[in-house]
């Protein structure tokens, strides 16, 4: 059975985060080092262990040797991988492996030869997410002049831009649409801390114009944002402001039975926006200060993400074709420098239509389901 086969086998958790890394081995050898046992402590236990669901091992040798050795002296990796961390608490029922000899290499460089001699470590675990609900969208029982906060509708810190497990939200309110005909709703944002209406305008708009977008009229809707003039609760914590930054649906017209959806009907798969205050300077490759921290706080929800895929767009409009380039490279290395990893986003350039003489944004994010 191959690692991919296993992953399918493998229960997908709603929001359930990954963490990947490899451990070493010698020339010839099945020993786990004090390095690489260092290691395994240092990423594996910077998650708490009861949020860890399985722990999946895979080893590989190098090319030297046969075939059939080579199958023996990877299953011994894994085993001393194994062994250690059940001495570390951890069940065998949690530990997934297999291993595949000197069949998948991964390092072809001679200088990184020795690398294939490693077992792959791959962590799933559950996210770190506040107040992260069970409840979709769907599930809520809509009435007439009742209002209703978007469960798990949360936004990537001073952006429009939704968080990487929130695109089932927005999905499931464009199903929710579909099976009411004559549901009419106001959209209303709100933010916490500083009074921000421009930002809670603007994430309000975005669910308008994104159920729009994907076939919703716009006679059936309205959109106002209320900066935080509107707490669910007095914010004391993180964790309360949290709950005040919310989208809620009021409930202006709905008939009480829904109807089925249209045999034509598909969910969302993608959306893109700009990214807001994330600006190059002049110029140059990189960005203003304040823009590589908002560019962080896109990472960190990309560097957690699963089943989706950011493309980062970089506005080439009106720049040389050498600056261009520098500044796509300069978004990947900051990215990668984030803890994002390849298969979770990409880099293009884009040349949006220009709207009279506001100034276009530097960079915009495309959101994709895989």
């Amino acid at each position: 059975m191959t690692k991919h086969l296993i992953f399918l086998l493998f229960p997908f958790i709603l929001g359930a985060q990954v963490a990947e890394f490899e451990v070493y081995f010698p020339f010839d050898d099945d020993r786990l080092g004090q390095s690489e046992k260092e290691k395994l402590d240092r990423e594996i236990f910077s998650i708490p262990k009861s949020k860890i669901d399985s722990i999946h091992i895979f080893g590989h040798c190098d090319s030297l040797g046969t075939d059939e050795y080579n199958l023996e002296l990877s299953s011994r990796r894994v085993i001393a991988v194994k062994r250690y961390l059940i001495s570390r608490g951890f069940e065998l029922n949690q530990l997934v492996s297999n291993y595949y000899g000197r069949f998948e290499p991964k390092y072809f460089d001679n200088e990184k030869f020795d690398l294939n001699r490693r077992c792959e470590i791959i962590v799933y675990h559950q996210p770190n997410i506040p107040f992260y609900s069970t409840l979709r969208v769907t599930d809520l029982k809509l009435k007439e002049g009742e209002s209703y906060v978007m469960p798990n509708l949360h936004f990537v810190g001073n952006q429009i831009v939704p968080m990487w497990y929130a695109f089932d939200v927005l999905s499931d309110m464009v199903t929710t649409f579909y099976k009411y005909p004559s549901l009419k709703a106001d959209i209303h944002g709100h933010v916490c801390c500083v009074n921000d209406k421009p930002l809670s305008d603007e994430r309000a708009q975005f669910v308008y114009e994104f159920l729009i977008q994907h076939g919703i009229h716009k006679n059936r809707l309205n959109y106002k944002g209320y900066g935080n003039l509107r707490p669910l609760i007095r914010e004391t914590t993180a964790e309360e402001e949290l709950q005040n930054r919310r989208v809620e649906l009021k409930i202006i017209e709905i008939d009480d039975a829904p109807d089925n959806l249209p045999p034509d009907f598909s969910p969302p798969s993608e959306v893109t926006m700009p990214l807001r205050g994330i600006d190059f300077i002049s110029n140059k490759a990189g960005l203003y200060p304040s823009g590589r921290f908002m560019l962080k706080l896109l990472a960190e929800s990309i560097s957690d993400s699963r089943g989706i895929h950011h493309n980062i767009q970089v506005n080439t409009n009106g720049i040389p074709e050498k600056l261009a380039d520098s500044r796509m490279s300069e978004i990947s290395r900051q990215m990668k420098s984030f803890g994002c990893r390849e298969h979770q986003f990409s880099v293009s350039p884009v040349q949006p239509r220009q709207m009279g003489r506001v100034k276009q944004p530097d960079l915009f994010v495309k959101i994709s389901r895989l």
